[in-house]
């Protein structure tokens, strides 16, 4: 048997709603759960935006939100449910509670690490609009951490001039995540300049360890905090298996 929490309908619906500038993002969110019956504990930061058309399924217009979040603090979030209630919370929320550990001897079982280069991007070029013969000139390029991982280039559309935005008030600008070519660039050289470190940890279940949550392990190469991914817990084996990745310290 699979059962589902409440956020199965916030993956499965859409809707479409429209905020004019000088919303925060905790209130939208407030507004758009109010809406649909649904309990939320928002505990993340929250930004003032600009006006927001938002349509779509609804998960994906709060992935959407929290992403601009992320970009602009550098702070991850985490969305959970417990109790047919909806958590929004920063990465590594109980840092200065209680945190977990796992330990070789005692409740670790088996670990596993991978350092994988799929998706990394260390290059950015820029391109214009095409002339009349149909060539697309270079405006510019990023580069990342090219001597130590390599040239690993993405190409990224620039139809401004320079790289600026057009000229708009602030009352006439969408929110999005990207003020323009150049700012996309840069986020995806911070968020993937680099191979990606993940752990696999399967352990003695401990039902209170959550997704999002901070957690000490001392087992085989891993001997640092963490914070979980994903966690599965099983009932039937009393283990559970959870994915990590290596906590910020800075960022707790």
């Amino acid at each position: 048997m699979t059962c589902y929490d409440n956020l199965i309908y916030l993956q499965n619906s859409e809707d479409s709603y429209y905020y004019p500038a000088g919303w925060k993002t905790v209130d939208i969110f407030n507004d758009i759960c109010s809406k649909w019956g649904i309990e939320i504990v928002y505990n993340y930061e929250s930004i003032e935006h600009k006006k927001l058309p938002l349509s779509g399924k609804i998960s994906t217009m709060f992935t959407d939100l929290l992403d601009r979040v992320k970009k602009k603090t550098g702070i991850k979030y985490v969305i959970r449910s417990a109790e047919d209630i909806i958590y929004i919370d920063r990465y590594g929320a109980n840092a200065n509670e209680r945190v977990y550990e796992i330990n070789r001897g005692e409740n670790a079982i088996s670990t596993a690490s991978n350092i994988s280069m799929e998706d990394v991007v260390t290059k950015i070029i820029f391109t214009g609009k095409a002339d009349d013969d149909g060539k697309v000139s270079i405006t510019g390029t990023l580069e990342g951490d090219t001597a130590k991982w390599g040239t690993l280039q993405k190409v990224i559309r620039d139809d401004t001039e320079d790289g600026k935005s057009n000229k708009k008030s602030d009352k006439e600008k969408e929110d999005s995540l990207y003020e323009n070519a150049r700012d996309e660039g840069q986020y995806i050289l911070d968020e993937k300049g680099k191979p990606k470190e993940t752990y696999e940890v399967t352990a003695i279940n401990n039902p209170w360890i959550r997704k999002g949550e901070l957690v000490k392990v001392g087992a085989g190469d891993m001997n640092f905090r963490y914070i979980v991914t994903s966690i599965t817990h099983n009932a039937i084996n009393r283990q559970m298996n959870i994915d990590f990745e290596l906590a910020d310290e800075s960022k707790l």
